[in-house]
């Protein structure tokens, strides 16, 4: 059920629904997203790696429902804590010389 939850964050994140969901209609979000939110844009460095994020979470949800039909995982895995963050709740991306702390979508809770 976890999993559930982080796919949610993310599709709010990208402004999509989980229900119908493909991976034309979520590329199709993410391009119209990024002509806003990039860098080079104009857009905000955080709000970037946000999306980026929230479309691999996407990408991991569409690649388990396919194959579990719920896009779920093993309770072994999901008992194990974060994988991206190790239960830290933040994540350091670095892209050239500049270093962000974002929060972690994988485990971020839903406000």
């Amino acid at each position: 059920m976890r999993n559930r939850q982080k796919a949610e964050l993310a599709a709010e994140v990208m402004g999509v629904s989980l229900d119908g969901l493909t991976s034309t209609i979520l590329g199709a979000a993410y391009k119209e997203l990024i002509k806003i939110h990039h860098p080079d844009a104009g857009g905000e460095h955080e709000d970037f790696i946000r999306l980026q994020h929230a479309k691999k979470e996407l990408i991991t949800w569409l690649d388990g429902s396919s194959v579990s039909g719920s896009g779920a995982t093993s309770s072994s895995s999901a008992s194990s804590g974060c994988v991206r963050c190790g239960g830290k709740g933040y994540v350091r991306v670095t892209r050239g010389f500049t270093t962000t702390t974002i929060r972690c979508l994988s485990c971020e809770p839903k406000e």
